[in-house]
């Protein structure tokens, strides 16, 4: 893993390592949490992982739930519908029996370099964002939010659009200006998840004031209590 990874696997698992087998319901309306970046049952990314899986292994423990897994993903953004786990059965089971064989793994690593990584670096350029450190804000904001706009009230393009074009500001400025109005929008969020995890865009400001735009390690994390090394 790069140290964009790290950092936001800090946030994710409280820790460095790669998380494949994890799998848990949060109660936070996306159905089962799972993998190396918690791909959710309720967000599609859980189901495009099974999918390239089964693509490449035909015969595994997970492919018996792409059809429940299909239907979810049809279902409208804001339904409820898409917290339902009632018919995914020994769901969470069968995902920690896939993550033995390292092509599961190897799968989830696909996935995460082409549905966050890869749109990370690309809405940064956009952006005007350059830096190793823009990339990692903006990678750890896809991955909490997404950027598909299948979470509709906070997800990267919004926060993008909220922020402004950086025009005349400092890269620093930006990132600063882009952190505060997705920290905010957490705070002020109306559930019991979102707010909780305000902590998580402060840390990433508390690496922004010691300037390291490289990320050259070690970068301390405040509220997470770890430091990520290079």
């Amino acid at each position: 893993m790069d140290m964009a990874q790290r950092i936001t696997s800090v946030f994710e698992n409280g820790d460095t390592a790669e998380h494949f087998d994890y799998v848990e319901n949060l109660g936070d309306g996306r159905g089962f949490t799972c993998g190396v970046v918690g791909f959710t049952t309720g967000t599609g990314d859980a189901l495009t992982v099974i999918e390239e899986y089964t693509i490449k292994k035909k015969n595994n423990p997970l492919a018996v739930y792409l059809p429940e897994l299909r239907r979810i993903s049809k279902l409208d953004t804001c339904d409820k519908g898409r917290a339902d786990v009632s018919k995914l059965g020994d769901y969470a089971k069968a995902w920690k029996t896939a993550a033995k064989d390292p092509l599961f793994s190897a799968v989830q690593r696909d996935v995460v370099r082409g549905m966050y990584l890869d749109p990370a670096r690309r809405f940064a350029k956009k952006a005007n964002i350059a830096s190793p450190f823009g990339i990692a804000i903006f990678y750890d904001t896809i991955i909490q939010h997404g950027w598909q706009l299948v979470e509709p009230d906070i997800n990267l393009q919004r926060l993008m659009e909220l922020t402004g074009p950086r025009g005349s500001r400092t890269e620093a400025k930006y990132l600063s200006d882009f952190l505060t109005t997705r920290r905010r929008m957490l705070c002020c969020y109306p559930d019991n998840i979102w707010p909780e995890s305000a902590s998580r865009a402060a840390d990433l400001q508390g690496v922004l004031k010691t300037n390291n735009m490289e990320l050259k390690g070690p970068i301390k994390l405040q509220a997470a209590g770890l430091a990520v090394k290079s």
